[in-house]
């Protein structure tokens, strides 16, 4: 998998296991590592996958799931870890849900592009990571509020385009955003598109040339 923003990350983990209310609410620093944390607040003594709030436990709950080699001893201790602080915040519940459908999920390597609203591209624009599935009516609208909701946190170029594919996807399977989402969604796909420049009063039109 290529290198990820945080809130790349956060798109791709938010599709695959759908974050409850108390993750989708949380600031990024109750989600992220600030850098200002002993190695307790970790579920991995690297400092990897933090564990200092509930909503941190569950989202590396999730990126965890979405890395992890089952065959490795280090992989086992950090589920652990994970496991032992989800106990402790009472989400015990919900981080078990993540690793159960991690472990039956399904692949989605096959699927083309049209079925993705986010792309993300390399240095040559070839499509090296997909996230945000929209291949029916559940799909599409959550794909439509994660980008709504993190919307501040994507690249402009990403937002305009994933926007542009969720009301395309939309349209062609005759699904109902609701007018304020599709509002927010028509507004970000616009964003960048020139408008054609119409001749006003201060408008300087060209002169006809002169016959000699």
């Amino acid at each position: 998998m290529p290198n990820k923003t945080p809130h790349q990350r956060y798109h791709r983990v938010a599709q695959l296991f759908d974050p409850p209310a108390y993750v989708k609410e949380a600031s990024d620093g109750e989600i992220l590592d600030d850098g200002s944390r002993g190695r307790e607040a970790f579920a991995d003594p690297e400092r990897l996958y933090p564990i200092h709030t509930k909503a941190a436990t569950w989202y590396s709950a999730a990126t965890f799931a979405d890395d992890a080699s089952p065959s490795s001893s280090a992989t086992a201790a950090v589920r652990r870890n994970i496991v032992a602080a989800a106990a402790g915040f009472g989400i015990g519940r919900d981080v078990e849900a993540v690793f159960a459908k991690a472990a039956g999920r399904e692949d989605l390597s096959g699927l083309p592009n049209s079925d993705f609203a986010v792309l993300d591209r390399d240095d040559r624009g070839r499509v090296a990571a997909r996230s945000l599935p929209i291949r029916d009516a559940r799909e599409v609208k959550q794909a439509a509020e994660t980008l709504t909701a993190w919307a501040h946190a994507s690249t402009f170029d990403v937002r305009r385009e994933a926007a542009g594919r969720i009301l395309e996807k939309a349209a062609a399977l005759g699904i109902d955003l609701g007018a304020a989402l599709e509002s927010s969604l028509q507004a970000t796909a616009a964003m960048g598109r020139g408008r054609p420049t119409r001749a006003g009063p201060h408008t300087p039109r060209p002169r006809r040339p002169t016959p000699p």
